[in-house]
């Protein structure tokens, strides 16, 4: 008979308490040198420990590949997945022109209207969760 696990939570402040301890402990493994975080990558950290809005991961994810950083730049994403985020960012720019947002993410231009009304939807349906 399997034994049910019990789901831990930690509110923020348990969340930064056991983070200390971790800093403090010398039985748990850092790395040397500690990781450095730039303004950015602090603020993100920041939002999702106290905030944890549920987009933004997918937000920040946005924001490197429009920015071609060296997260953008990883292999996150198969060439379908890059394109529809390709499409998103073309979409915000254009202010709601699925045409245009199909054709900046590489679309063709003559299949540019049904290829943007069918990666909004997909995109929409994301956001329906």
């Amino acid at each position: 008979m399997e034994k049910e696990e019990k789901e831990i939570t930690l509110n923020s402040k348990e969340l930064i308490d056991q983070l200390c301890y971790l800093c403090s402990n010398r039985g748990f493994k850092k790395p040397k040198p500690l990781p450095k975080f730039n303004i950015k990558e602090a603020l993100f950290i920041r939002d999702l420990i106290f905030q944890r809005p549920k987009d933004l991961v997918f937000f920040y994810l946005m924001d490197h590949i429009r920015h071609q950083t060296e997260i953008g730049k990883m292999g996150l994403f198969n060439a379908r997945g890059f394109r529809l985020y390709r499409f998103l960012a073309g979409f915000v720019e254009n202010m709601g022109n699925c045409t245009k947002a199909a054709i900046y993410a590489g679309y063709s231009p003559r299949s540019a209207k049904q290829q943007g009304h069918r990666a909004l939807k997909r995109i929409q349906s994301y956001f329906r969760n």
